[in-house]
């Protein structure tokens, strides 16, 4: 698969985990394992601002996302072919750390669902980067020993 293409298929997964992250910040929350303001208790009630600080937090990381997609569909039409090399190898650093940081939030405070959703997902990423790597690493090796 073109190099171009893996970027904007990342491009796209994270397009689509940002969109989902902004509509469903709220489950999300919950999900990993936020505390819901109790109904009667007050809007700027000490739990209840502790709760939308939560949304808040998920909801700018869902819009990097959505700008880190940008990114990605931009440097997968206009980037030459070995700057796409250099910008996969430094999206498998990125996602190394950011999956890396969420499994071990998953596993030592999350606990859910979800937390397993979005290290899965950052997992795939990775992957899906670090495949295009390795095989224009491969079908370089090989065409120059050609």
């Amino acid at each position: 698969m073109p190099k171009g293409i893996v970027i904007h298929v990342v491009g796209c997964l994270l397009l689509l985990g940002g969109i989902v992250l902004m509509v469903r910040t709220g489950y999300v929350a919950v999900s990993l394992g936020v505390e819901r303001p109790m109904p009667e208790t007050s809007v700027t009630a000490p739990a209840a601002m502790e709760f939308w600080r939560q949304l808040a937090f998920i909801r700018m990381f869902a819009v990097a996302a959505i700008g880190f997609s940008a990114i990605c569909f931009w440097a997968g039409s206009q980037l030459t072919p070995a700057q796409q090399t250099s910008f996969l190898i430094l999206l498998v650093g990125v996602f190394t750390v950011m999956a890396t940081m969420a499994f071990r939030q998953q596993t030592a405070i999350w606990n859910g669902q979800s937390g397993w959703a979005i290290v899965g997902v950052l997992s795939a990423l990775l992957l899906t980067c670090l495949g295009a790597v390795v095989y224009e690493g491969i079908t370089s090796r090989h065409l120059a020993s050609t």
